[in-house]
Formats: structure tokens, C-alpha cells, sequence
């Protein structure tokens, strides 16, 4: 907040069912797996399943702490026996709005190739081709609206 990053993640309205709470503006925070538990025994932690509306939520979210919105993968980001004690050492990628996107690359977007097996296949037109090509480059727009929290899980 005190780079003057957006929130991501937009609130989820309070509703009069029972057992949920409602999600404020959220940063997106990427984690591994791993720091499930850890995360479910944390003071003031929502678990997804407690968001009023489940219509918009990712498979990936895990839930709400203060103003991040946790979503976990298997591949995130940890380095083994980082620690002064040797434990594992788990990155958390916090991300504000705008902080990453995609370039153009000179007008090109996705390419859709095609050709008839007719034409390209020999007198038994037996080979076609399918194929797709695109120019994608993905990158850091502005490095002050991303953070990285480092932690251990708990013994």
C-alpha cells in the first residue's frame, strides 16, 4: 500500500448465509501448497469456503489475511535447508494491479494454421497440418507493487 499499489482482487459483498463473512479488496498473494495448514491456523485467516459468493473463485484460492488473497500451487516457490536451522524457506509472491502484464509484439496475436489435407497430403490425402504459433511476452511493469514475504512452516 505505501507504493500506491491497486488491489487486485475485488470484494465479495456480505449475504445472510450462515457461517460467511464478507472478502474485502485484496491483493493476490502465489504460495505453495505446502503452506496450507499454516495458513488455515492463522489468526483472522478465511478460508475460501466462507466467501458469501462462490461463483467467482479460482481453484486455486485458499482464502483471505488481511488484505491478500492467497492462491496455492504445488509448483510455487521454496528453497530447501535456506534457513539458519535448515528448513525449507517458501516464497510468497504478493502482486498488485497493473505490476505485470503482457507486451505486444508488433500487432501479432494468436495465429490459427490450417492447411487442408487436400492440398498438402499427396495424391491419398493422408497429411494436413494443424498448428497455432503466437507472440507472447510476458514481464514486470512495475517492480514497487510486488513483494516477496519469506517464511518456514511452523514445527
Amino acid at each position: 500500500m505505501g507504493a500506491n499499489a491497486k488491489k487486485l482482487m475485488s470484494n465479495i459483498s456480505a449475504s445472510d448465509k450462515f457461517s460467511t463473512a464478507p472478502v474485502k479488496n485484496s491483493y493476490l498473494a502465489l504460495a505453495h501448497t505446502d503452506l496450507a495448514g499454516d495458513l488455515l491456523d492463522t489468526a483472522n485467516f478465511k478460508h475460501s469456503s466462507t466467501y458469501p459468493d462462490q461463483s467467482n473463485i479460482a481453484e486455486a484460492e485458499w482464502g483471505q489475511l488481511s488484505s491478500l488473497r492467497f492462491f496455492l500451487s504445488s509448483v510455487g516457490s521454496f528453497k530447501e535447508a535456506a534457513s539458519n536451522l535448515g528448513n525449507t524457506v517458501f516464497n510468497i509472491f504478493c502482486l498488485g494491479r497493473e505490476s505485470v502484464g503482457i507486451v505486444d509484439q508488433d500487432g501479432l496475436s494468436a495465429q490459427l494454421i490450417y492447411t487442408d489435407p487436400s492440398i498438402a497430403g499427396g495424391p491419398l490425402w493422408q497429411n494436413g497440418t494443424l498448428a497455432w504459433k503466437t507472440s507472447f511476452v510476458s514481464r514486470i511493469l512495475n517492480d514497487s507493487w510486488i513483494i516477496k514475504l519469506r517464511c518456514t512452516l511452523r514445527s
